[in-house]
C-alpha cells in the first residue's frame, strides 16, 4: 500500500499522519483481520472503495473466482454487519465494462445479465461479482458499481502502475514490428485515463445521493483504432503494417497469429455499444467531463512506456 502511494506521489506520504494501513487477505473470511481490528474498523468505516482484483486473462476461472467473487463476498459480509450497525454508508465497487461479454448492441448502465457469453474468465468472474452486488443490495446495502473500460495511464505524465492490460499488451506487440497486418478497421476504442477514472468515481461518490446505481465511467465519444494506430506508428517512427477488417483476420489468420492477438486486438474487437449517458450527464452537472481523443495526452502514455522500456522507438527504413 505504501509502495503504491510512493509510486504516485512520494511527497504525499509526509502529510498522511492519519493514514493507517492494515494487512489482510481478501480471500479469507473476515479478511484475516482479528477481532480487535474489526472492532476498531466498525467504529471508523463509513465508506468502502473496493478495487482489489485479479486481472490476468490467463488465470483459471477457479483462481479468478477466489479473488474476484469469493474475496468480494468476504468484504461484503463484513460490510453488511457494519451496515446493520448504521455506521457504514455505502460501498463503491470498481467492476469493468466488459461484463458485457459478447453482447451485440447497446449495453445500458442498468443492464447485467442479457444472456451474454464471455471472452475471458476475467470477464465472467467480474460478472459473477456483480450478481453478488444485487443480492446484497436487496438486503439493504448501498452499493454503487463503477464500470470502466480499458484503463490507461494518467493524462499529465502517462504513468501507470502495471502494463498488464490489453491496451498495453497490444502496443508492445505492435512496437516489435513483427505483424504484417492488424485487424483494426471498423474497431472503436473505449479508453479512460487513470486519473480521470479516479476523479470521476470520487466526484460521483462525493456528490450523488441516488442509491444503488451502476456507472459507465468513460467518454460517450469513442475514437477509431485506425486513427490511434496512424498516430502510434508515426510517433514511434515505425513502418505501418496493413490494416484489415477483424472478420477477415478471423477467417484467414494462422493459429499463431490468432494466439498473438487473442488478448489484445481480438479482445478489443467488440460489437457492444456502452451507454454512458446517465453517468456523463451526472458528471457534467458536477463540472466534470472526460477527455476525448487527444494526441497530446496519448503521447504522454507512449512516452512513459518508452521511458520504462516497455516499448522501443525503433525506426524502420
Amino acid at each position: 500500500m505504501l509502495d503504491v502511494l510512493k509510486f504516485w506521489d512520494y511527497k504525499l506520504l509526509n502529510n498522511l499522519n492519519n493514514l493507517v494501513v492494515l494487512e489482510g487477505d481478501i480471500t479469507k473470511k473476515k479478511l484475516s483481520l482479528n477481532k480487535k481490528t474489526l472492532d476498531v474498523l466498525n467504529n471508523e468505516i463509513d465508506e468502502i472503495y473496493h478495487c482489489a482484483a485479479a486481472t490476468k486473462f490467463n488465470m483459471s476461472l477457479e483462481e479468478l473466482r477466489r479473488v474476484n467473487v469469493e474475496g468480494f463476498k468476504n468484504l461484503l459480509e463484513i460490510g453488511f454487519n457494519w451496515c446493520k450497525k448504521e455506521k457504514l454508508k455505502k460501498v463503491n465497487y470498481i467492476s469493468t465494462a466488459y461484463i458485457c461479454g459478447d453482447h451485440n448492441g447497446k449495453f445500458k448502465e442498468d443492464d447485467l445479465d442479457l444472456g451474454q457469453k464471455f471472452n475471458t474468465f476475467y470477464e465472467q468472474s467480474k460478472f459473477e461479482a456483480e450478481k453478488l452486488v444485487n443480492n446484497f443490495r436487496s438486503s439493504g446495502m448501498w452499493i454503487d458499481v463503477f464500470r470502466p473500460p480499458m484503463v490507461i495511464g494518467e493524462t499529465t505524465t502517462g504513468k501507470v502502475l502495471s502494463f498488464n492490460q490489453a491496451f498495453y499488451q497490444a502496443i508492445h506487440l505492435l512496437s516489435l514490428g513483427i505483424l504484417s497486418f492488424i485487424p483494426c478497421l471498423s474497431m472503436l476504442l473505449n479508453l479512460v485515463y487513470l486519473d480521470e477514472l479516479c476523479n470521476s468515481v470520487f466526484c460521483i461518490s462525493a456528490n450523488s445521493h441516488v442509491k444503488n446505481k451502476n456507472y459507465h465511467v468513460s467518454s460517450s465519444k469513442l475514437f477509431s483504432a485506425e486513427q490511434f494506430l496512424n498516430f502510434f506508428y508515426k510517433f514511434l517512427g515505425l513502418k505501418k503494417p496493413k490494416f484489415i477488417y477483424p472478420d477477415i483476420f478471423i477467417k484467414e489468420a494462422t493459429p499463431v497469429e490468432k494466439e498473438l492477438l487473442k488478448y489484445n486486438f481480438l479482445f478489443l474487437n467488440r460489437k457492444t455499444e456502452f451507454d454512458s449517458m446517465f453517468t456523463n450527464k451526472l458528471l457534467k452537472k458536477y463540472g466534470f467531463v472526460f477527455s476525448e481523443y487527444d494526441e497530446k495526452k496519448l503521447s504522454k502514455i507512449l512516452e512513459y512506456a518508452i521511458k520504462r522500456k516497455f516499448i522501443n522507438k525503433i525506426r524502420y527504413d
